[in-house]
């Protein structure tokens, strides 16, 4: 299956201004309140959330933070978004292609990030695409940054990656530590940060087990 086009995703909000029913539905509302209640301090810098999809996460992690940047692929759920920000001005929406625009703004000298949130994005990269979004990821967080990713487990029929599996590709990588997991029959939920302490650590293991 290849990965779903951007104009699935504009059908999909033009038939529907929210069509996962974000705003309202008990999986989403609960989902929020327990990634919010997982991230490690109370207030960051500098945050990135790529796939905000109609800004319902946005505008909370708003009220936690000094500036947001937020994306998406669709042009209508960016107008959505933009429109429940407006009063927020420390906070702004662009549409992405994703990986493919995150590593332009990182070559391009974006603020680095304290906090990325990575939320219900994944499943829809194709394998190829994967280790581009992580390198990404790493890419544009500060050196001691939080990265928190929260995906569905239920079986749907844009998935193309396993949760579990996307996961584990965010907890291989040597610049991040593992630091909290939260998951049930739903959805899990991970947070990292990333540690020069780590990569130092594997290093130094590697170069011991070759001699």
């Amino acid at each position: 299956m290849n990965m779903p086009t951007r104009e699935h995703f504009e059908r999909l909000y033009t038939d529907d201004p929210d069509p996962w029913c974000v705003a309202d539905s008990w999986y989403e509302r609960r989902k929020r309140q327990i990634l919010l209640a997982m991230l490690p301090m109370p207030y960051f810098q500098q945050v990135y959330e790529p796939a905000c999809g109609t800004g319902e996460l946005t505008a909370q992690l708003a009220q936690r933070c000094a500036k947001l940047v937020a994306s998406d692929f669709s042009e209508r759920a960016v107008a959505i978004a933009r429109q429940k920000t407006a009063q927020l001005p420390h906070v702004g929406v662009m549409r992405q292609d994703l990986p493919r625009d995150w590593t332009r703004m990182n070559r391009g000298g974006h603020p680095l990030s304290d906090l990325i949130v990575i939320s219900e994005l994944c499943y829809y990269l194709s394998a190829d695409a994967m280790p581009e979004l992580v390198h990404a990821a790493l890419a544009g967080l500060t050196p001691d940054g939080y990265l928190i990713a929260c995906h569905c487990r239920h079986a749907f029929d844009d998935r193309l990656q396993a949760t579990a599996a996307i996961h584990h590709m965010f907890n291989a990588h040597a610049a991040l530590a593992h630091r909290a997991r939260y998951e049930d029959g739903d959805f899990l939920i991970d947070l990292w940060r990333k540690s020069a302490d780590k990569i130092g650590v594997e290093l130094r293991s590697e170069k011991g087990d070759g001699l």
